[in-house]
């Protein structure tokens, strides 16, 4: 209302597509809620998400062996978040106005806010200047956080690669994470991912349904399907490549 050059934290509604993607891996997976029963004219709209929508299968999903795996999938069904001159609202906090929260490691959109409040307190005139930089402001600032953690990622995975080197031959047993057209993504329960190459499962011809997050064997049937549990032993690791090679060690454990 004072009119001041703040900093928002924007999150903006994923695309329906996508949302519809996830809510149909929840069901494959026995997680379902009604998504479409709102009442409001926005909300009968046919591209409208709800936030509660998400929220609300997350719940359900909570406690559950596919927990996990469902709030990834979840988070790759959003949008990022970024930084942004006007208030245009975030999805994820169901907020309309969000600024920007106040972490322990101070950050740059913090100061600036910070410098905005202190001035309205103290009756400080506002800069027209301020206005011409904080479109610019906001790009560079989003654009940092990407890369720091595109960094971080790239760290995190090197060094699972190089702790998985002592592993090898190991057995451990893992949830199907995620499925690509080359194979299939394991996540142990420590957090460690890795691959299970289509090359690698001899025992039928198999082929990778990435729409339905699913890899099936075209002779045998055999189907394994995201938040599956299998057990699987390290078959190679490189820290350079941030890699980890898994086999599957048999063919199946039985669900939950």
């Amino acid at each position: 209302k004072a009119g001041a050059a703040l900093i928002y934290r924007t999150h903006e509604p994923p695309e329906r597509d996508k949302v519809d993607r996830l809510f149909a891996a929840a069901g494959r997976m026995g997680l379902r809620i009604n998504h479409k029963g709102h009442k409001t004219h926005k909300e009968r709209r046919k591209d409208y998400i709800s936030s509660k929508d998400i929220r609300d299968l997350l719940a359900i999903a909570e406690g559950t062996p596919y927990e996990e795996v469902l709030d990834r999938l979840a988070l790759n069904s959003m949008k990022q978040a970024r930084y942004t001159a006007d208030s245009l609202g975030h999805f994820g906090l169901a907020s309309r106005c969000y600024c920007h929260f106040t972490a322990p490691i101070r950050r740059y959109t913090d100061i600036w806010n910070h410098r905005a409040l202190k001035d309205i307190i103290n009756g400080v005139p506002l800069k027209p200047e301020r206005y011409k930089d904080i479109a610019s402001v906001c790009e560079r600032l989003s654009l940092a956080e990407r890369r720091a953690a595109d960094t971080e990622r790239e760290v995190e995975s090197m060094k699972k690669a190089e702790y998985m080197r002592g592993k090898l031959g190991e057995v451990s047993t893992g949830r199907i994470s995620g499925v690509k057209r080359w194979g299939m993504y394991i996540e142990l329960e420590n957090t460690v991912e890795g691959l299970v190459g289509l090359y690698n499962m001899n025992d039928d011809y198999y082929i990778a349904d990435e729409e339905n997050g699913l890899v099936y064997g075209e002779r045998r049937r055999k189907i394994y399907r995201l938040g599956d549990r299998v057990a699987v032993s390290v078959a190679a690791a490189d820290a350079e490549l941030r890699r980890v090679d898994f086999v599957l060690y048999q063919p199946k454990i039985d669900k939950y």
